[in-house]
């Protein structure tokens, strides 16, 4: 498993949370309303997206996710971090 952030990714998440004996499948609702498990990769997405948006650098942040998982995946986690964003203003 990886220790950089910016390296996280479902199979990494897995391994942490089986390495810690963590609860597995518990559901939970994302911000549209869906109900999914907690080792899902909507999840996963969605809890990145909210820690970036409080963070300082986070155009920095996404520009590693775009240099190391890709431009698809730095889209949608911008993507996400918009929609958390709009969200909270409508």
């Amino acid at each position: 498993m990886k220790n950089d952030t910016h390296e996280w990714r479902l199979e990494d998440w897995r391994e942490y949370r089986d390495l810690h004996q963590m609860t597995t499948d518990v559901s939970v609702t994302l911000r549209d309303g869906r109900i999914v498990s907690s080792s899902s990769e909507a999840w996963r997405l969605e809890c990145e997206a909210r820690t970036i948006l409080k963070r300082r650098d986070r155009k920095e942040y996404l520009e590693k996710v775009r240099l190391k998982r890709g431009v698809d995946a730095a889209v949608k986690l911008r993507n996400e971090m918009l929609a958390i964003k709009g969200s909270k203003n409508g």
